[in-house]
């Protein structure tokens, strides 16, 4: 005779933490004399309340709390009714409001983190983008992210975000971010993959190198590696432009390219066009001399349209830069306003590749280097 011993898998309860302390375990009565209104509410939303009376067997309890709204405006007298206890004694109905929100937000962040230290704090955890602006208007240095699409502003600096669970975030620009410059810092969170193929910023700025405008000697080299262009007998051409050549001699200029363009039988059509270590000068027969500072330079195109101030635009002749020659110039114009004004110029590809490959042997870098 084979005796079978068939043993039943012993069901664990969990108790219920009350009022000071104190854990229901065993039956109502100990919910009813030890009664916390709030973790009594916090226990029915989670479900853990419906649970714990299930496992004791209540089930009248369990059908009434079923029946419960908790937006109801007689939520607080139903429910102390199902323990017994007197809804009058309990000034509680602002602060059930408060908690519910709170509440349903703590069981939702715990689906992602067992961390007591963030469930204790989840003022700081954005679980939308309402709540992760309002962090912003906080200024929180530290921001717990755990939801769906969220978008980081990159223009709050100092700021680390902590991702709880698998979040992935987009970031509002439309170039790449320096945040190590800017001091912000992810941990567990990852980037949107529109993010990744925005184009990079290169910055150029004059304390690259010194604090000082560039060397004539440093220009020059930068200009010659760059355009790598013949320029024409400076001091013959320039007796012929009085105005021009008195402005580079008060201005204690030093010419690093200068062009003439003449008639074909050798007269001079008055078209000048000369870059010096400060400025750039240019002389048609419309419009006479002009004078444009690196500084003043907004933007120089591919096709030598030169901006400059808040409006004004000026064109480089084809006959004084050859087309093929213009976004060689156009690039070093840029390089030079960039370094001048301190701001930041957008690289292509290309003008990136060209510039890394060109080594200045006066200040022993490339000038993608320089310019970082």
């Amino acid at each position: 005779m084979i005796t079978a011993v068939i043993y039943m898998a012993r069901k664990i309860r969990f108790g219920l933490e009350l009022k000071d302390g104190y854990r229901a375990s065993d039956n109502i009565d100990e919910i009813r004399d030890h009664f916390d209104y709030a973790k009594i509410v916090e226990y029915f939303l989670n479900g853990k309340l419906e649970k714990w009376l299930d496992d004791r067997h209540y089930e009248a309890e369990v059908i009434a709390l079923s029946f419960l709204k908790p937006d109801a405006p007689d939520f607080k007298e139903k429910l102390c009714y199902i323990f017994k206890v007197d809804s009058k004694s309990i000034d509680a109905d602002k602060i059930m409001i408060e908690d519910e929100i709170t509440i349903k937000k703590r069981e939702f962040i715990r689906q992602y983190t067992s961390d007591e230290d963030v469930l204790g704090n989840i003022e700081s955890v954005a679980t939308t983008q309402e709540e992760l602006e309002m962090l912003y208007k906080r200024k929180n240095k530290v921001i717990y992210l755990c939801g769906r699409d969220l978008s980081i502003s990159p223009k709050y600096e100092n700021v680390k975000y902590v991702g709880l669970g698998n979040v992935t975030v987009k970031i509002e620009c439309e170039t790449k971010i320096n945040f190590d410059k800017m001091n912000i810092k992810f941990s567990n969170v990852k980037i949107d993959k529109t993010y990744l193929i925005l184009p990079e910023i290169v910055e150029i700025n004059l304390t690259s190198v010194t604090e000082k405008k560039p060397s004539v000697e440093v220009i020059e080299e930068l200009f010659s590696k760059i355009v790598n262009i013949h320029r024409d007998n400076n001091d013959n051409i320039l007796k012929n432009y009085e105005e021009i050549n008195d402005l580079i001699t008060k201005n204690e200029e030093t010419i690093i390219f200068l062009h003439e363009s003449k008639s074909r039988k050798g007269e001079h059509w008055n078209k000048l066009f000369v870059i010096t270590n400060n400025s750039v000068y240019m002389r048609d027969c419309t419009s006479g001399s002009k004078r444009i500072l690196y500084d003043d330079i907004r933007l120089v195109d591919r096709d030598l349209h030169i901006y400059y101030g808040k409006e004004a635009m000026k064109s480089v002749d084809d006959s004084l830069i050859a087309r093929k020659n213009k976004s060689k110039v156009s690039l070093f114009l840029n390089v030079m306003a960039e370094i001048c004004s301190g701001t930041y110029f957008k690289l292509t590809a290309d003008e990136k590749n060209i510039l890394k490959g060109v080594y200045l042997d006066s200040t022993n870098c490339t000038v993608l280097d320089l310019i970082k």
